[in-house]
């Protein structure tokens, strides 16, 4: 049986195109129990100029929807279609896209050996809860990697551009850097000042770790913190102190090392969560 190639099978996506359609049409916030299905990922550079033309609306206003209103540009080059890396379209129940993913796997050198770099984000319209469901594909492809090349350290670097994102890696991580609880360990802050160089962020001129997006329309409404326990909530605070001009488009460069270790601690902790609650009662 052939295997679909990367083109057709977003194409097969895009019902709505192949009608002559210029946009696919809104599709309104759904109950959080509805499910829904994270594809296969397809290699961003085997995605001819057309598919990439079919998909761009649809995927642009995904994210501004979900996280920040960034150029159209931007987006696209710098998120979506970066090369090297791997989409993945998420559809609900009947068919229609409401997010999109993206993982990439880079090196970078540092004291004389070659680091691994994962890079990843997912995006969906408001309504639908894919977090967890991500997590385990991610975890899966960080797996794998460090499958192909055992020998080769790994790390996952998230640019949080907003306090939720950072918080959300250190509930999920066991090791986040840079973090409240201690000084960012010598190797990890060149890693990150490294990964910062090869993707050209500019550095802010305050931590480190803080670089400015060159997006201007990268721009954060403050309110996005939400309740007031999120406000208090002890990773936000730092984060803000770090980064107190996140608000005007700075960013995190945030590193999460992905040894043997840390990759057991998070598949494990899905599984462990459930046992701890159970034995507090």
């Amino acid at each position: 049986m052939r295997t679909p190639t990367a083109n057709e099978s977003l194409e097969s996506a895009l019902p709505a195109f192949t009608t002559g359609a210029t946009e696919e049409p809104p599709v309104p916030a759904r109950p959080v129990e509805q499910r829904v299905h994270i594809a296969d990922p397809v290699e961003i550079d085997e995605i001819d100029e057309s598919t990439r033309a079919r998909l761009g609306d649809i995927l642009h206003a995904i994210f501004c929807e979900s996280f920040a209103a960034l150029s159209r540009t931007t987006v696209l080059d710098e998120i979506v279609f970066r090369a090297g890396g791997k989409l993945y379209l998420i559809r609900d129940e009947a068919g229609s896209i409401i997010g999109f993913a993206t993982s990439a796997v880079h090196e970078v050198e540092v004291r004389g050996r070659v680091h691994g770099i994962f890079e990843g984000g997912i995006y969906v319209r408001p309504g639908h809860h894919v977090g967890a469901q991500w997590g385990r594909r991610s975890l899966r492809v960080a797996l794998e990697e460090k499958l192909r090349h055992p020998f080769r350290p790994l790390a996952l670097v998230i640019e949080a551009l907003t306090p939720i994102s950072y918080r959300l890696a250190v509930r999920t991580f066991s090791r986040v850097y840079p973090t409240r609880h201690a000084a960012t360990p010598p190797l990890a802050a060149e890693l990150i000042q490294a990964v910062i160089a090869q993707r050209g962020l500019l550095p802010s001129g305050g931590d480190p770790a803080v670089v400015h997006y060159p997006d201007p329309a990268s721009l954060v409404a403050a309110d996005r913190i939400g309740s007031s326990k999120l406000r208090d909530d002890p990773d936000v605070r730092f984060y803000q102190q770090i980064n107190p001009d996140y608000t005007q488009g700075h960013l995190v460069c945030t590193l999460v090392p992905f040894g043997w270790r840390d990759l057991a601690r998070a598949l494990l902790r899905p599984l462990l969560r459930p046992l701890g609650a159970l034995m507090r009662r």
